[in-house]
């Protein structure tokens, strides 16, 4: 499909392209924008002309000095859907027919690009509907609770003739498409906000059609609104498309593909990742000894990235600040450690010059802050520069040296960085830290919090009703009524018990953890599931539970709200404090309810990680008592 598209983009360019979407737009029965052709481009040309430059071209961790091409160096993906395998096409056709999906991928997996090809493939045949391809880390200065003027205003400028409420209306009625990137981008602190925001537009928009993007998080198994499509790695065939595809010296890519075969069956784990493919050609082209541990591959990715100019150009390149490498790393480290806390992935320039002053003065760095980010930018290629605006290459790098600063460089906090980093399970900060320096992530964090936590521990974590209280867990379920359903009339405010619901009702689920004991235990699970993924059960759903719910009591009730004491769970329904159950309904209900995947997703990892800590507690003695002998 990339083919076509690349000719249509090459033979129309910009602007034919937005004239046949505003042509296809105008040709729509019932439209809500009444303006015409003309007023359409012109008011959309500033967001979708923005958007096509960001889709067509990009810049890789290969060449900083010169964008390539997506859909030249763009490789077919596949994607683990509904538990079954399917290729891309099918899925768009699935996303063409109203499917709203969260791409799933981990860090460098591929989704940003499938992300840019799939909008630039709407943008090309938009079949009626306009694409808009927003970045939800500019949710993080959101300062009101309304979505929809966010993106009212983040389309259409001030002055447009096409008016808010047309533009609404537009929307519920499914006349566009929104490819929302980048949700894991949102700061933590607002991500169960912007949720509810983004869940509650969907429902209040059913007609809608949304595309979200995002790395694993445990929230999205409860979008039942929702389909998951996950980013399946690479096979050795698109291995080798990628490297092929590469705009990198060709002599050492055809170096490396002879040795692809090899390479990819000891380095699996690397090789069907799409960003870490790219750092182990530039990695092979410095040293064909490829390390099996993630933070020593991303050390040797960043020599190999400091000195790629003496190999590629055959000088030796002077950096713009006059720092060592042993102080130009440490300096590094400390500017990821302290963007990374902040949350920061994107500056201007400004902010940057800020971020890097303070991290200068941890150790009094003699250097001038715009020498330091030069060298960022050119010399070792950690950011790129997108107009006015500085990112990182990749997000991975960051958090590979905010591991490096707590590990290695500066030890400091640990608690309170550990438990700060926890809240951020989908990253691999923790992961990283916990392999670079296993003994300060036992003897620092696991081991003092064992001894905090001790009574806890002490606890059967075999029991839902056990774990789920010392997590102060608590489930959230909300109906979404669709437009097109009929509710049964009711002859009181409760549904008849002997009375089936007709209508067809989807949900969606929140699981929020409170208290002290909750960071714990999702730091170590962040450890724990980098290293070991779970197969989740097939013979697990919450729709049976929910169904069954929505079945005994009245929707205006909800949300259900599903809470333990320790001892046994609690059903309240957060609208209806009135409506109660009787003793059969809750024995059924508690029945329902252990065989959803919602009580299994707890128990687990209650299980997961008290095994972890228990064995972490077990290796520490053993080593105390090593030392002892030793000494």
């Amino acid at each position: 499909m990339a083919e076509p598209i690349s000719t249509q983009i090459a033979v129309q360019g910009f602007s034919g392209l937005l004239a046949n979407l505003a042509s296809s737009y105008l040709q729509r029965a019932g439209r809500r924008i009444k303006q015409d052709g003309d007023v359409l481009k012109t008011d959309l040309k500033d967001h979708l002309e923005s958007t096509f430059n960001k889709c067509i071209k990009v810049k890789t961790i290969l060449n900083h000095e010169v964008s390539a091409e997506t859909l030249a160096i763009y490789v077919d993906q596949t994607f683990r859907h509904e538990g079954n395998d399917i290729d891309q096409y099918t899925l768009i056709e699935q996303i063409r027919e109203g499917q709203s999906v969260v791409i799933i991928g981990e860090g460098g997996g591929g989704k940003s690009m499938f992300m840019r090809y799939l909008w630039l493939s709407f943008f090309e045949k938009s079949d009626g509907k306009i694409p808009f391809f927003l970045e939800l880390r500019n949710l993080n200065s959101l300062s009101h609770k309304n979505i929809r003027d966010f993106i009212f205003h983040s389309i259409i400028k001030s002055g447009s003739a096409i008016r808010q409420d047309d533009f609404n209306e537009a929307m519920k009625s499914g006349e566009f498409i929104l490819f929302l990137d980048g949700f894991d981008e949102i700061n933590f602190d607002r991500r169960d906000s912007i949720q509810e925001m983004l869940l509650d537009l969907k429902a209040a928009h059913p007609s809608l059609t949304m595309v979200v993007t995002s790395r694993s998080d445990e929230r999205f198994y409860g979008w039942e609104a929702f389909s998951q499509a996950r980013v399946n790695p690479m096979n050795e065939e698109q291995s080798r498309k990628v490297i092929a595809r590469a705009n990198y010296n060709e002599e050492m890519k055809e170096k490396f593909l002879s040795k692809l075969p090899i390479l990819y069956k000891d380095h699996k784990d690397f090789l069907s990742n799409p960003l870490l493919a790219y750092m182990m050609l530039v990695t092979f082209s410095f040293n064909p000894d490829i390390p099996k541990r993630m933070f020593q591959f991303y050390e040797q990715a960043f020599e190999a990235l400091y000195h790629r100019h003496d190999l590629t150009k055959g000088y030796k390149r002077t950096f713009h600040c006059s720092l060592d490498k042993f102080d130009f790393i440490r300096l590094v480290s400390y500017f990821c450690l302290k963007t990374y806390i902040d949350e920061t992935v994107e500056f201007t320039k400004h902010d940057l010059m800020h971020a890097v002053e303070k991290a200068r003065k941890i150790e009094d760095y003699q250097i001038k802050p715009d020498q330091f980010i030069d060298d960022l930018v050119q010399s070792v290629c950690l950011l790129k520069i997108e107009g006015l605006t500085y990112t990182f290459i990749h997000r991975s790098f960051q958090e590979y040296f905010a591991a490096l600063c707590i590990a290695r460089v500066a030890s400091r906090n640990i608690d309170k960085i550990f438990g700060h980093f926890a809240k951020r399970n989908e990253d691999r900060v923790l992961p990283m830290v916990a392999g670079m320096n296993p003994d300060l992530f036992r003897e620092k964090y696991v081991i003092p919090n064992a001894s905090k936590f001790s009574g806890c521990l002490a606890k059967d974590f075999t029991s839902y009703a056990v774990v789920a209280a010392m997590l102060e867990a608590r489930f959230t379920i909300r109906l979404i009524e669709r437009n097109t359903t009929l509710t049964p009339k009711r002859t009181s405010s409760r549904r008849s018990r002997d009375q089936k619901a007709t209508e067809r009702r989807d949900h969606f689920i929140l699981l929020h953890y409170f208290g002290e004991f909750s960071e714990f235990f999702r730091a170590v699970l962040s450890v724990v599931l980098a290293n070991e993924p779970l197969n989740l059960p097939s013979e697990r759903d919450d729709e049976t539970f929910v169904d069954y719910v929505s079945r005994i009591a009245p929707k205006e009730a909800f949300p259900l709200l599903i809470e333990s004491d320790g001892k046994a769970l609690i059903f309240t329904f957060e609208n209806d404090e009135n409506f109660s159950l009787n003793e059969d309904e809750k024995v059924n209900l508690n029945r329902q309810f252990q065989r959803s995947f919602m009580h299994y997703f707890v128990e687990q990892r209650g299980e997961i990680f008290q095994k972890f800590v228990k064995k972490e507690m077990s290796k520490d003695k053993k080593i105390d008592g090593a030392f002892e002998d030793l000494f």
